[in-house]
């Protein structure tokens, strides 16, 4: 039977997501806030204190953070040691993980927020699941978008499973989701700091060389100094650029404000 671990916050779309699990026979293991709903809904699922045989403690900072879970996300399938392993441990393949993250960025938004607060919204155990399953994409489908939903249904009561196209473009969209998240909370919780400096870098490479090619146009013509020649674009002085980054491919866009270096074959944004 295929398994699915569903522990979201924002919980849009998840009982309709869940029900179509279960009306295709899969089974669903779920924690504290998410399994309570599910249950309502009338769907049978099995809390994750049921897989790892420990009960969630320290106010649910440690929930999912065991070798039953973890394990049965990043098992390599095809590989016979893992299969090994899995068997003397009594580890199960999770097929699926449905995750999203606790809400940093509304939380530091909130009039009057304590340091309290924002500490305890830093999630720590949905990043570990996602990234886990986005490293074993080949095997595993992640989901951290309630806009995914309806794909993946389709795509398992077509063909049984999704596609690697889609596994693949779920875990970019993880690992886009996480590096912000992170992000966001460098420069929120630590900034305020006297005894140090901090400087958050982001490197995306850009293999598409005509996307390239038209940030070297546009960075020419309005930002770089006239010295600049031959295909490295040097921003040289304190330039920084309100721009939007559409990663169409994935459905997503980046709002940042950057300095910017671009290469041939490479686009280095640097925050500023």
């Amino acid at each position: 039977m295929k398994r699915a671990l569903i522990s979201v916050f924002d919980k849009t779309g998840i009982v309709e997501f869940a029900k179509s699990l279960d009306s295709m026979g899969w089974e669903i293991i779920s924690t504290g806030g998410t399994s309570k709903k599910l249950k309502e809904e009338g769907i049978k699922v099995q809390d994750i204190s049921d897989l790892t045989k420990f009960p969630e403690c320290f106010d649910g900072r440690v929930k999912t953070l065991h070798p039953n879970v973890e394990g049965g996300i990043l098992a390599i399938r095809d590989n016979d040691n893992h299969k090994v392993q899995m068997t003397e441990l009594g580890i199960e393949p999770i097929d699926i993980v449905v995750c999203n993250l606790y809400p940093f960025k509304q939380t530091i938004l909130k009039p009057g927020v304590s340091h309290e607060e924002i500490i305890e919204n830093i999630d720590i155990g949905g990043p570990t699941m996602i990234r886990a399953a986005a490293k074993n994409y080949k095997f595993v489908t992640v989901l951290t978008d309630p806009e995914d939903y309806e794909l993946v249904i389709g795509e398992l009561k077509a063909q049984g499973d999704t596609s690697a196209a889609t596994k693949e473009m779920l875990a970019a969209k993880v690992f886009i989701h996480t590096s912000h998240y992170d992000a966001l909370i460098a420069e929120h919780v630590f900034s305020t700091s006297k005894s140090y400096e901090l400087k958050l870098v982001f490197t995306y490479t850009f293999c598409n060389q005509s996307i390239v090619n038209n940030l070297s146009t546009l960075f020419r013509q309005f930002l770089v100094p006239r010295s600049a020649t031959g295909s490295l674009i040097a921003i040289t002085g304190n330039f920084v650029l309100p721009i939007r980054i559409s990663l169409q491919n994935l459905g997503s866009q980046l709002d940042v404000n950057l300095a910017i270096v671009v290469q041939t074959g490479a686009a280095n944004l640097e925050e500023d």
